[in-house]
């Protein structure tokens, strides 16, 4: 698992060490790991938000904690809720701005990502009167062009990116990260890549592997 403190907020990527995800058939399993996670980060009473996710654009605003609807990322400036995501491959993002403390939470897998995904997050940003050169941006572990074979119709969702895209042994790869960097880089620099595969590396849950169990992207920020 990987763990960040940066001021007030905690930023934490799970792996395949706690399975997390409800849609389970071991729900006391999934419940000691969420008390597990909730020691990890020292919040006994952690709240949190999340999302039916549905490999689209939606960003919902959090005011509260519990179920938010349907969507693929989560943003807010309320202390004490944990914004969280589930990921198998898709790549996790966490972001925050240490000035307003607005912070939040990305489920990016193609579709969302070829749907306006990162665009609409700038614009968002924007309209609540932040510059988004100001946003420090994570990627956690999700699938690397090592391990990431598409076809050609995924290709085509990506006009203008197709130096993110390798043909290797008869085969085509995504370099997901790098389309996802490439649109941050045009706000900002401020992105920081956990180079980790969520195929390859043994270490994560993978949905191209076959695993049906979810690790989580979560960022909170804390009480004063």
């Amino acid at each position: 698992m990987i763990l960040l403190e940066n001021g007030p907020f905690k930023l934490l990527f799970t792996d395949k060490t706690l399975s997390l995800s409800w849609k389970t058939d071991e729900p006391e399993k999934v419940k000691e790991n969420w008390l597990r996670v909730k020691r990890l980060l020292g919040i006994p009473q952690l709240k949190i938000a999340y999302l039916s996710q549905v490999h689209a654009s939606t960003i919902k605003t959090v005011t509260d904690y519990g179920f938010q609807g349907w969507g693929d990322g989560l943003i807010s400036s309320e202390e004490g809720i944990a914004l969280v995501i589930f990921t198998a491959d898709c790549i996790p993002i966490l972001f925050y701005e240490e000035d307003s403390q607005l912070f939040g939470a990305l489920h990016c897998g193609w579709k969302p990502l070829a749907s306006g995904l990162i665009e609409n997050l700038l614009e968002k940003v924007r309209l609540s009167g932040i510059n988004p050169k100001k946003l420090k941006i994570y990627l956690g572990p999700g699938i690397n062009s090592c391990c990431y074979q598409v076809g050609k119709d995924l290709a085509e969702q990506f006009k203008g990116y197709e130096r993110f895209f390798t043909a290797r042994n008869g085969s085509l790869y995504c370099h997901l990260k790098g389309i996802i960097k490439e649109k941050l880089k045009r706000q900002t620099e401020r992105i920081y890549d956990i180079n980790i595969c969520t195929k390859c590396s043994g270490h994560y849950f993978s949905h191209r592997k076959g695993d049906r169990e979810r690790q989580i992207g979560l960022i909170v920020k804390l009480p004063k």
